[in-house]
């Protein structure tokens, strides 16, 4: 490599093997760097390692080192740590709409970020997760192609099924395509889902990406309104059940001790239960009364009830009692 060339690639060179093989417990001495720039064609005298690991810290790449015989270089600073990409690949792993083709791989570029000797070891300690992985490899394409659609400001079409009992696709409005408003992508209940409006139905509606087919942006501007201005995600996700859309409706619920912790992680931390004695309390919740409200209220086995309005009370009464007809 000529000499002009080197230099202004040495720096970059450098970095690159501090980064992948150094950590606080596996440091470089000068000899070892200096032997791996020269395997890399780049040669550089021992004298001229410290001024250039200056340089890097100069420019905020954190080099730090320590002398025994020698002295020793290590990188300090990573943009993940090695605990916060365990909880990453932990949560790929475990997330069932991230297809199967695309799990290992993406585990393993997230391990690729620490060095490489944490890397290796988190890929011995890979978990196999019994985790029913979605097959649609287009999700994400389509969350790529969603996200562009919603800064552009314009309308996207999809064809929508759903899976007979031999797992076919049944195309939904016999494949006619939906178009509609985006708004934002919601990951819930180990879906991805696209929160939109249509510009003929109030209200929002929700749709699996995963159940999507031959997804394109529109040349058609979005439909502007107050829906997708104020839209709220992380309100929207207190208030909703399963992704299953309702009328957003203030409901007051008695809830048993146990279930306390739960109202908690469903409702956020800002939740007033008021002690009624028993081991019972009351709260006041905004949620969108929906069939998905309904069954988490019923799956309680009685320790939630539904204390008002009168009108969602005597609707899932109903629901009750079409629960009991049914066998």
């Amino acid at each position: 490599m000529p000499r002009n060339a080197e230099q202004k690639i040495k720096l970059l060179v450098l970095y690159n093997i501090l980064l992948r093989e150094t950590d606080e417990e596996h440091p470089l001495s000068t000899d070892e760097i200096v032997e791996k720039l020269r395997e890399r064609g780049i040669d550089i005298a021992r004298k001229v390692l410290p001024s250039d690991i200056a340089l890097l810290n100069k420019y905020g790449f954190e080099v730090l080192s320590y002398k025994k015989r020698s002295y020793y270089y290590y990188v300090a600073y990573r943009k993940f740590d090695v605990a916060e990409l365990r909880v990453l690949i932990d949560a790929i792993q475990a997330a069932n709409f991230i297809p199967e083709a695309h799990t290992i791989d993406l585990a393993k570029r997230l391990a690729g970020l620490a060095s490489a000797h944490s890397a290796e070891e988190m890929g011995r300690r890979f978990v196999c997760y019994d985790t029913v992985k979605k097959n649609n490899g287009n999700i994400f394409y389509y969350t790529d192609k969603i996200e562009r659609a919603i800064e552009d400001r314009k309308k996207v079409s999809f064809r929508y099924f759903s899976l007979n009992y031999k797992g076919e696709k049944v195309f939904r409005r016999e494949g006619r395509r939906y178009i509609v408003n985006p708004v934002v992508l919601v990951c819930d209940n180990d879906n991805y889902y696209l929160v939109c409006y249509d510009d003929k139905h109030e209200g929002t509606a929700d749709y699996r990406l995963d159940r999507m087919d031959e997804l394109a942006e529109e040349d058609t501007p979005i439909t502007e309104c107050e829906k997708s201005r104020d839209f709220n995600q992380h309100i929207y996700r207190r208030q909703s059940f399963s992704m299953y859309a309702g009328e957003p409706t203030d409901v007051y619920l008695i809830v048993e001790e146990p279930l306390v912790e739960e109202m908690f992680d469903k409702f956020g931390m800002n939740i007033k239960l008021i002690p009624l004695g028993d081991g019972k309390y009351r709260l006041a919740v905004c949620v969108q009364v929906s069939l998905a409200f309904f069954r988490w209220v019923a799956g309680s086995l009685g320790k939630i009830r539904i204390d008002g309005p009168t009108q969602v009370s005597e609707e899932f009464a109903r629901f009750i009692e079409q629960l009991k007809s049914s066998y």
